[in-house]
């Protein structure tokens, strides 16, 4: 009994390695509303979101990179970003794109400490870079495809791309 407990233990850990954690398929995902109030980021990251933590640490950044791609090419795409805050709130986002349109589900009912809480549904038709006074460059989706600074309401932000090279100013 003792070894076939041993053996069971050990198929499991071996199959467990092959399953990719990743997905990037609406339907395979745990629906917005299902989402458990303390969506902690080892659930997020066991779910194949693409998480930012507050330290600036990246995880599962491959989704970010297959969502982009697929967008690029005119593809249905889909994926969840989850960023935490400092006091650890889940801010989610569930980017879907078709049809040349991006479609973005923002949830902050996770936040305790972030004002009002929410979750807003917003329409985009570009992906571009957005540079801010600071100089940082953002990848985020727009409904103007523009470099120059736009109303918080006019876009989200998919990721933080780098700093503006001070050189060239």
């Amino acid at each position: 009994m003792k070894n076939l407990s041993i053996l069971i233990f050990a198929l499991l850990f071996i199959f467990s390695g092959c399953i990719s954690n990743t997905i990037t398929d609406k339907s395979d995902k745990i629906p917005l509303e299902e989402l458990p109030e303390f969506y902690t980021s080892e659930m997020a990251i066991n779910n194949g979101d693409y998480v930012e933590l507050p330290i600036g640490k990246i995880v599962n950044e491959n989704v970010m990179a297959d969502f982009l791609e697929k967008a690029e090419k005119n593809e249905e795409a889909y994926m969840r970003k989850v960023a935490y805050t400092v006091e650890g709130g889940a801010l989610i986002y569930d980017f879907y794109y078709d049809n040349g349109e991006f479609n973005v589900i923002f949830d902050n009912t996770r936040d305790k400490y972030g004002g009002t809480r929410t979750i807003e549904e917003k329409t985009f038709k570009y992906l571009t870079t957005f540079e801010s006074i600071s100089g940082t460059l953002y990848l985020v989706v727009a409904n103007k495809e523009t470099n120059e600074l736009l109303p918080e309401d006019d876009i989200i932000i998919l990721k933080i791309i780098g700093e503006k090279d001070k050189k060239d100013e």
